[in-house]
């Protein structure tokens, strides 16, 4: 919301901080009416060559994609049968898109084959099941569900937990996680998954090591590091780069900070709202 009128979607360099240029404006053109920012974050391509994001037009769900850094429209592609679309996430081929949906009423995620033009649902219940991140190796996605801590039966809803779904065989499983507290928006770093947890209290990044399960604490932001809502996407790791982004609420505005992918000190990137780092280092 730079601009004080809309939220728009920008390119900035995260070595200086400098706003690029406004690659998408919901003020400005009639084109779209939304950016699902609230509970969504775009996603560079393998090549950082595109951009993918969320968006509504004319009340329906769209996935649009961005060729970079000029910020063309190199394709739309309209779902009908969905409410809602989130967070997409490319395979590591970059001839699929996995992103979570709303429909009717649920959440689950689905995979969008570029080549053949086709959808297809790969959880289907009446769990919430959000933000996928698909796997280096392309056989699996990260995903957060509330599946292991609720109950349908009791309408008892618990916290968010990580989930790994093999995509040969459809089956998924929990993944390793801290006693306590919300684990949401997973990003993969080798054969590590970074994610968000407030398991103390404050919200903070934390790695798991999907060999050993162990869990470390990357950062330790005193005011914690967050999204516009409790579970708003708030990091980005560029993997070839061995870099994190992520975001802080901070004396009453939201900063970008960007730091090494395994902790120390993050300096300062002037922006207004989180997104996903290529390789080269942009976000």
């Amino acid at each position: 919301e730079r601009d004080g009128y809309s939220s728009d979607a920008f390119l900035a360099d995260t070595a200086t901080g400098q706003v690029v240029r406004k690659l998408v404006s919901t003020a400005t053109d009639p084109h779209f009416e939304s950016l699902q920012f609230l509970q969504s974050a775009g996603a560079w391509d393998p090549q950082g060559r595109q951009f993918a994001l969320a968006t509504l037009q004319r009340g329906s769900a769209v996935l649009t994609i961005l060729g970079m850094p000029d910020g063309s429209i190199r394709r739309e592609r309209t779902f009908e049968g969905l409410d809602q679309i989130f967070s997409p996430t490319w395979s590591p081929d970059g001839r699929r898109i996995a992103f979570a949906a709303l429909r009717g009423g649920t959440s689950d995620v689905y995979h969008y084959d570029l080549a053949d033009d086709s959808l297809h649902r790969l959880t289907a219940d009446a769990y919430a099941d959000l933000q996928p991140a698909w796997s280096p190796d392309g056989r699996s996605i990260a995903f957060v569900t509330d599946r292991f801590t609720s109950s349908l039966d009791e309408l008892i809803f618990g916290e968010y937990r990580l989930a790994l779904l093999d995509l040969a065989s459809g089956s998924l499983r929990p993944l390793p996680s801290l006693p306590a507290g919300k684990h949401i928006d997973p990003q993969w770093l080798d054969n590590s998954i970074v994610f968000l947890s407030d398991a103390s209290r404050t919200t903070n990044v934390f790695r798991l090591d999907l060999e050993s399960g162990a869990v470390e604490q990357l950062t330790d932001v005193a005011e914690g590091v967050s999204g516009i809502t409790r579970i708003s996407p708030a990091i980005s790791v560029a993997m070839r780069a061995r870099r994190l982004a992520f975001t802080e609420y901070r004396a009453g505005s939201y900063e970008i900070r960007v730091t090494a992918a395994a902790a120390g000190a993050a300096s300062i990137v002037d922006a207004a709202v989180p997104g996903r780092s290529t390789a080269d280092g942009r976000l």
